[in-house]
């Protein structure tokens, strides 16, 4: 595949402030569990997105799709979903999703939950990723994504600031079907988290 790759996006010094004091509010309302009870739809997504592009991107809360936005994106070595294929694959992961995460919630003290409700967020989060549904912000987004799903199974919210290498890494292995790094990394980051 030739496609282009896509530039990362600029910002002004103004979008810039815009989007990290959008960021700081729409992420103490997923800590503080205000989205916990959202169903799990690709709405959801689609909001936390609007949330932290309002003032910065016309686009916000829009994914691409038939006659908007690029036809496939590249981010690192790897390609998004075709455009027209978004908006159906977002609706086939979204409805894996509510069942699993409905599953993991009538189960919660089952042995194993823990690894299995961190397997679901983080599964979530990497095909978003691999979707790429929006022009840009599609890593905020999911990482937001997946701090939702972690508060609402009752697990610790994760930054990956400080560990971006390591986290892009292991990222990356999670696209070729192997979530090990990406589970452990987060397993510690949580644990770190905690004070353990």
């Amino acid at each position: 595949m030739n496609e282009p790759e896509v530039d990362a996006p600029q910002y002004t010094d103004d979008e810039k402030r815009t989007l990290s004091e959008n960021l700081r509010q729409v992420t103490e309302a997923v800590h503080g569990g205000a989205l916990s009870s959202r169903p799990i739809r690709s709405e959801l997504l689609v909001d936390l997105h609007r949330a932290l592009f309002q003032g910065v991107r016309s686009h916000a809360g829009r994914p691409r799709g038939e006659g908007f936005g690029s036809e496939v994106l590249r981010f690192g070595p790897w390609y998004s979903t075709h455009r027209r294929e978004v908006d159906r694959e977002l609706t086939m992961l979204f409805r894996w999703l509510a069942a699993a995460v409905a599953e993991l919630e009538s189960h919660r003290d089952v042995e194993g939950y823990v690894e299995s409700a961190l397997r679901v967020a983080l599964r979530a989060h990497t095909e978003v990723i691999r979707i790429h549904p929006f022009e840009d912000g599609n890593g905020r987004s999911s990482r937001l994504l997946l701090d939702c799903l972690l508060v609402r199974l009752d697990l610790a919210p994760v930054s990956f600031d400080i560990v971006r290498d390591e986290y892009i890494g292991a990222l990356e292995e999670a696209f070729k079907s192997d979530d090990t790094l990406l589970m452990d990394l987060v397993i510690r980051l949580q644990s770190d988290a905690l004070g353990g």
